[in-house]
């Protein structure tokens, strides 16, 4: 029988919108509107696999960008769930400082360029939690009902738990319509 899952898409994460646009044009992505997903791990948080979840396509332009995906020296591999297919990687060498900024939540260290990609991605949001925008802060003090040092980030540490693949997708049991464990 062939496997069956749910995949868990009704929001995006923090890796989606800070890191997702660096990566983008690191390893030259395409068709990014077919990407569903992009996780800092696959099945936990620091296991070195780097995901995209694309949503497949039987085209024979999509099928030469996935031999081209496969090429890139930083390729681990896929797996596929159903319509969408997880594409692994290993995170470049030149990223590892900005992801590890994203991870504690310092956002406005970005570089300039790395900045510049997501805001050209994602616009006005993620500028104003780059420049520590001083409306975005005056908006969330009232949100909050909390004095916003000048010195703090604008948006809070990514959650770990959203970061990994694995926490995102069960496989479901068709013969008895329950689930069992979530993918390992």
């Amino acid at each position: 029988m062939k496997r069956k899952f749910k995949i868990n898409l009704s929001e995006k994460n923090k890796a989606f919108g800070f890191l997702l646009p660096i990566f983008v044009d690191e390893l030259n992505l395409k068709f990014l509107g077919k990407i569903e997903g992009f996780y800092t791990g696959n099945k936990k948080i620091d296991d070195g696999e780097y995901c995209f979840l694309y949503e497949f396509s039987a085209k024979p332009e999509f099928l030469e960008y996935e031999a081209e995906l496969a090429k890139s020296e930083h390729y681990i591999g896929h797996e596929d769930f159903d319509q969408y297919v997880l594409y692994k990687f290993r995170l470049p060498n030149n990223l590892e400082a900005t992801v590890k900024l994203f991870k504690s939540g310092k956002y406005s260290l970005f570089s300039s360029k790395h900045q510049d990609l997501v805001v050209k991605m994602f616009g006005k949001k993620p500028k104003s939690i780059f420049n520590k925008d001083s409306e975005l802060r005056k908006k969330l003090e009232k949100e909050l009902k909390v004095k916003i040092s000048l010195d703090a980030e604008l948006s809070s540490v990514p959650k770990e738990e959203t970061l990994v693949f694995a926490n995102h997708v069960t496989e479901l049991n068709l013969e008895t319509e329950n689930t069992i464990d979530k993918y390992e």
